[in-house]
């Protein structure tokens, strides 16, 4: 039951995405930091993107083909994602 809950509020989340890249003219860095980060800290995010990219809005996709080249390397292996995610927010906060 938690796993589905969690689906769908990450399906949710890609919809919000959705429409918000469409409707933006230029990138607005607010939004784009909390689609990265969401990335970042959401497999299932992640995942759905990577198997039905082609449904969503092209500025989305490219947003997130975007956020894959830079994190391409960064995407922890299940184990030490808390301890990835931790040194996120240290950077983060430290600015």
């Amino acid at each position: 039951m938690l796993t589905a809950r969690v689906e769908a509020l990450g399906y949710m989340h890609l919809n919000v995405f959705e429409i918000v890249f469409a409707k933006l003219d230029a990138q607005d860095p607010e939004w784009t930091t909390y689609f990265e980060d969401s990335i970042a800290r959401c497999s299932v995010l992640r995942d759905e993107l990577d198997r039905y990219i082609n449904i969503y809005n092209p500025k989305l996709t490219e947003a997130y083909k975007e956020w894959k080249r830079k994190n391409k390397d960064a995407i922890p292996d299940p184990v030490s994602k808390r301890a990835w995610i931790a040194d996120i927010y240290k950077s983060k906060n430290k600015a």
